[in-house]
């Protein structure tokens, strides 16, 4: 009986996580992770080789390149465990030929950038970090805002 009460729960937990962040923290009180203001990302653009860093406030669109990345929730794991940060992001592709199309939706880990990877020809991006404020903006190699 414990042991389906248990494999039950585990099935519960998943359900929430795969339904979204915010259902996620509501039913489960959160993953113990502190949350964050500003998701930081290292963005590749493949053809030219360059890495930029990607500055991505929550529910602010962000552009890079054709990219337009929106973050919906972030968080850091707590001091006492090891360093992670987990952010749950939106990214839309835009182009002048073609209407903007969603090509990503769900959650990026720091630790395992592969596991759930943006698939896109030209760029690759990935979270470093989750953090209260942005820093202070470098002049060069850096994402900007959208709108």
């Amino acid at each position: 009986m414990i042991r389906m009460r248990s494999l039950a729960t585990v099935a519960l937990g998943a359900l929430l996580l795969a339904s979204g962040p915010a259902a996620a923290q509501q039913q489960t009180g959160g993953t113990g992770g502190i949350p964050g203001k500003v998701a930081i990302f290292n963005g590749l653009n493949k053809v030219t080789a360059r890495i930029s860093r990607i500055v991505a406030p929550i529910d602010q669109p962000v552009e890079f390149g054709s990219l337009v990345i929106t973050v919906r929730y972030c968080e850091s794991a707590p001091p006492e465990q090891a360093p992670e940060a987990r952010v749950f992001l939106e990214v839309q592709q835009t182009t002048a030929s073609a209407p903007t199309e969603r090509i990503f939706d769900g959650w990026m880990f720091a630790s395992s950038p592969g596991l759930n990877a943006l698939d896109n020809p030209i760029y690759d991006i990935w979270p470093i970090s989750c953090v209260d404020k942005a820093p202070e903006p470098s002049d060069e190699g850096s994402a900007k805002p959208a709108g």
